[in-house]
């Protein structure tokens, strides 16, 4: 049987193997995960323009759809963050500050299975 477990504040070591076995982890937002979104909202609304990006799949040829996500997801890493349009205000590099993977207490640091 699998849990849902609700802003866990089991250690990050446990939550790992839970994850590993099947379990599902539910945290209230943080600001950096609402930065997080509200960044992919904005690139995906540039890059649709005037489609909505939750339905765009629906009115665009396949391939039109694969192009405009192949130059989409690019800007949508730290690596690409750096290339986004000229004057872009907002990229990856700046939610850094406060990372997802600390919040709620995740390190970054590897598991033995990545």
């Amino acid at each position: 049987m699998n849990t849902v477990f609700f802003d866990s504040k089991m250690s990050d070591e446990a939550r790992r193997r839970c994850l590993y076995g099947g379990q599902l982890f539910v945290y209230s937002p943080t600001w950096s995960s609402l930065e997080l979104c509200r960044l992919a909202r904005e690139l995906a609304a540039e890059a649709f323009g005037s489609l909505d990006p939750q339905l765009a799949q629906f009115s665009l040829p396949v391939e039109r759809y694969v192009e405009i996500l192949a130059a989409l997801k690019p800007k949508f890493t730290t690596r690409g963050a750096r290339s986004c349009s000229p004057g872009y205000s907002t990229s990856l590099a700046a939610i850094p500050k406060r990372p997802i993977s600390t919040c709620p207490g995740c390190g970054p640091q590897p598991t033995g299975d990545t």
